[in-house]
């Protein structure tokens, strides 16, 4: 899923060895350490989707919950 770039290190993109990562072109890519080649990887869009999933699903719990105290105050 995410895009990798081998044999960055020798070319303009090895500023991102400074900070870690690098922005292209609007998509953002860290240094993957754990590959011993070190590409760089661009973060992927799952992860954030994800995330956004998550908050909107604890909004959901916590109108529930709200809604559920509101009915216990009027009985």
């Amino acid at each position: 899923m995410n895009d990798k770039i081998y044999g960055w290190t020798e070319s303009q993109l090895s500023i991102a060895r400074r900070y870690g990562g690098i922005v292209i072109q609007g998509m953002q890519y860290y240094i993957d350490r754990t590959d011993p080649e070190m590409p760089l990887v661009r973060v992927g869009v799952k992860p954030y989707a994800a995330n956004i999933k998550a908050e909107k699903q604890k909004a959901n719990r916590e109108q529930a919950e709200k809604a559920v105290k509101a009915q216990e105050v009027m009985f």
